[in-house]
């Protein structure tokens, strides 16, 4: 079940972003390295001064950075950023997994914006699931909030743009030889696509964690493994099934990834949550097969959990605070505010930090 996470520094930065320390001050100004080719914090600067390279960020001992964890960067408008990502679907059916969900509506919200009243901006995806927001800068706080497309009018026919994406993609495919797969995207008789997406792919809340310090490259690709992958209603049902819960359409759900110190998946991490739990809410861990299991008490390999059927209260909008915790020492790896909102799921990656 590769429910991927993508954030700064984390799972989104597969491209290449540095090869010396100096392309990072070029990129990011003075107090960043290049460490595994990825621009980092070189220590922690909440205060945002100046640090030196405490080496917690190199490959090496797991957790050994929960001695000194990595701190927020501090905010700074005059620094603007790109924040790129990807978004896929996650499906039971493999003919749906990871295919990109394009014209998928995208806003941009700051943390204090709890309704998003006012975005910082809005996108849409393109034809390949990716989105590039540009009014981000150091610092900023805050989630994405993504509305996915659904068939409308009595044809059942999709909006225009997510339409002519289909059929650019089965174009694409036709091209380069794998439309005879089964799982590639087909060509109705009729001019359109058969099963593009699933119609009830599930809106979602992103929360951008840790706020980012240097921007993405606007042109970077990133692989399946390591972006956001949308779930569809029917799928979160049939996960649902398989720990004996049921689906509540008006509760929000939360899947998360904890991270260790080189930015890998970490298996041992406890999860706790507080607020919006409510009497059908349950906590699970997914196992190395990527199943749900609320009977596992700690992550496996791909280090993920997950809350389903959270009660976002009368508001319909909530926030939770989910701390993760090294099982084996007790040691904490970091406290998360998270956003949940009725029938949206919310993707929460999460790193040490310092807070």
């Amino acid at each position: 079940m590769a429910l991927g996470v993508g954030c700064q520094a984390l799972l989104t930065t597969s491209q290449t972003q540095c090869s010396s320390d100096a392309d990072c001050v070029a990129r990011g100004g003075a107090g960043f390295v290049c460490r595994e080719s990825v621009c980092r914090l070189a220590a922690p600067a909440v205060d945002g001064s100046a640090s030196t390279d405490s080496g917690a960020d190199a490959k090496g001992e797991p957790w050994a950075c929960l001695a000194n964890p990595p701190g927020t960067p501090a905010e700074d408008r005059s620094v603007s950023l790109v924040y790129r990502n990807r978004y896929l679907v996650y499906s039971a059916d493999d003919c749906l997994h990871n295919r990109p969900v394009a014209g998928m509506e995208m806003k941009l919200c700051s943390q204090r914006d709890v309704n998003c009243a006012s975005p910082a901006e809005v996108k849409v995806t393109d034809c390949d699931g990716y989105v590039n927001f540009v009014n981000v800068y150091r610092g900023f706080q805050g989630y994405i909030l993504g509305v996915p497309p659904k068939p409308t009018g009595g044809s059942a026919a999709w909006p225009a743009a997510t339409e002519q994406c289909f059929k650019d993609l089965a174009a694409k495919e036709k091209a380069n030889g794998t439309s005879g797969k089964r799982c590639a995207i087909q060509a109705s008789d009729a001019g359109g696509v058969v099963v593009p997406l699933p119609d009830d792919l599930l809106p979602t809340i992103q929360m951008i964690v840790p706020p980012p310090a240097v921007g993405d490259d606007p042109a970077a690709v990133f692989v399946e493994a390591e972006v956001p992958h949308l779930l569809s209603a029917q799928t979160l049902k049939d996960l649902l099934f398989v720990i004996g819960r049921s689906y509540e359409p008006t509760a929000g759900h939360f899947i998360g990834q904890v991270t260790d110190c080189n930015g890998d998946a970490a298996p041992g991490a406890a999860i706790s949550v507080v607020g919006g739990t409510g009497p059908k809410g349950t906590l699970y861990y997914t196992d190395s097969q990527g199943l749900p299991n609320p009977n596992q008490g700690e992550t496996a390999l791909r280090g993920e959990a997950g809350y389903v059927n959270l009660d976002p209260g009368p508001t319909g909008i909530a926030t939770i605070s989910v701390t993760a915790t090294r099982r084996a020492t007790n040691e904490r790896i970091g406290v998360y505010a998270a956003q949940i909102r009725s029938g949206y799921v919310t993707i929460l990656g999460m790193p040490p930090l310092k807070n």
